[in-house]
């Protein structure tokens, strides 16, 4: 299964569970939720966890930024695919 070697690759086998039973859909690992087309993408383009970690603060910090900014021009946010190729400097 997918989750499975999602989790042992970058939680060391930590146990997740599927948010509201809806197994293949978002899975909560420790303090981090992950959608199976997310976990698939980490994996599909070899990320090591320290690169995994970044994109997920990345994607929260920008979001969070919109959200807090609605009437300013909207940041994009660079998916899981060219993070490592385009990755936005602070």
């Amino acid at each position: 299964m997918i989750a499975n070697h999602f989790v042992e690759k970058y939680f060391n086998g930590d146990e997740y569970l599927w948010i509201g039973g809806n197994i293949g859909e978002v899975a909560m690992i420790n303090d981090y939720y992950m959608h199976i087309n997310e976990m698939v993408d980490y994996l599909r383009f070899n990320y090591t966890t320290e690169q995994l970690l970044e994109h997920y603060d990345y994607v929260l910090q920008t979001t969070s930024w919109n959200l807090d900014h609605k009437d300013e021009k909207q940041k994009a946010v660079v998916n899981i695919k060219n993070y490592l190729k385009l990755k936005p400097v602070a």
